[in-house]
């Protein structure tokens, strides 16, 4: 799950969390400096997702490391979250939060069941799971929310709408039955304009995004552009996701042109690690593709857990992929 805490005054501030557990207390509100928000999961399933498949690939993850032999990382995680301080706070008026969340399509647990062999049948039903997710989500109370993987809007809606929200959502194409959604909470934000995209019609695959114009209702005049995508998952397939990134990432910028510059917040899973060169074109809005092998693009073949953040230690998960929420400065270029 990645989380945003945003103002309008500081065009984009990012946070990553962790999940709470019981024995833990929700944190204290903050205020952060800029960053890149990149959330890292054990159970990496949850967080991706695949289209249609091509015939050279089929799973829609490789858990072959779950069958491996006993290693030091077949104990569970540890994944540690580093909150960042601002020394000036935010103005109130301006604060807003931002998270997102791939919480797993139910039909997906049931196509893949040989991925969740080692967890209690009664935690990955549907019915448990939408009441935990709910209440996390809940207690961290966000303004703004992007879930991926969802193929029970309605049901997740009539609970979200309990809380004080309200939604939109875009189901994937093809066969297909999860998508992404986005709510807010209107006493907050008005809803200005909304797109969907459906990359199928580019040539890039089933995957789908959201694209959102808000107002804030305290502060007149103050917008702000949220995206929410769920990238494809084939780790071979580089190209598709950076085209997929790339096509969002224009779309976003004008919308955002055309409300007045409005700061850019994206959120999703882009099934992509820190180290990649997808990263790289995320965080610095270019890159030159003929210097990088389009079936590494992603990292997701190379990764390794002593990798995944940079190999100083921070987890050490079996399995981990890159779910961020960032802002788009300018215009993203490729070189090709």
């Amino acid at each position: 799950m990645g989380f945003v805490c945003g103002s309008l005054l500081h065009p984009f501030i990012s946070i990553t969390m962790a999940s709470p557990t019981p024995s833990q207390s929700l944190p204290k509100p903050f205020s952060f400096k800029p960053t890149i928000a990149i959330s890292s999961s054990m159970v990496s399933p949850t967080s991706s997702s695949s289209s249609s498949s091509t015939g050279s690939y089929s799973p829609r993850w490789d858990n072959s490391i779950l069958r491996q032999p006993t290693t030091p990382y077949d104990s569970p995680p540890e994944i540690l979250r580093h909150w960042i301080e601002l020394q000036q706070p935010l103005a109130s008026h301006d604060r807003f939060t931002v998270a997102s969340y791939n919480i797993l399509g139910d039909r997906n647990v049931s196509k893949h069941k040989d991925l969740y062999l080692n967890v209690p049948s009664n935690y990955i039903r549907w019915g448990y799971r939408k009441r935990v997710l709910c209440e996390e989500i809940m207690r961290w109370n966000p303004d703004i929310l992007c879930m991926q993987e969802v193929d029970k809007y309605f049901d997740l809606r009539n609970t979200m709408e309990k809380a004080g929200y309200v939604g939109s959502y875009k189901r994937r194409t093809g066969d297909n039955v999860d998508g992404c959604a986005t709510f807010w909470k209107p006493d907050k934000f008005r809803l200005l304009e909304t797109e969907s995209i459906e990359f199928k019609g580019f040539g890039l695959r089933d995957n789908v995004a959201q694209l959102s114009v808000f107002e804030m209702c305290r502060v007149e005049s103050r917008r702000l552009v949220v995206g929410n995508i769920h990238v494809l998952y084939n780790p071979s397939r580089g190209e598709v996701k950076l085209g997929q990134i790339r096509f969002l990432s224009s779309r976003a910028q004008l919308l955002s042109n055309r409300w007045g510059n409005a700061p850019v917040v994206l959120g999703g899973d882009f099934n992509s690690t820190p180290q990649s060169a997808i990263y790289k074109f995320l965080s610095t809005s270019e890159l030159n593709v003929r210097l990088c092998n389009r079936r590494e693009l992603s990292g997701q073949r190379s990764c390794h857990p002593s990798e995944v953040l940079g190999g100083n230690g921070e987890s050490r998960s079996s399995i981990s992929v890159m779910d961020r929420v960032l802002q788009i400065q300018g215009t993203p270029t490729v070189n090709l």
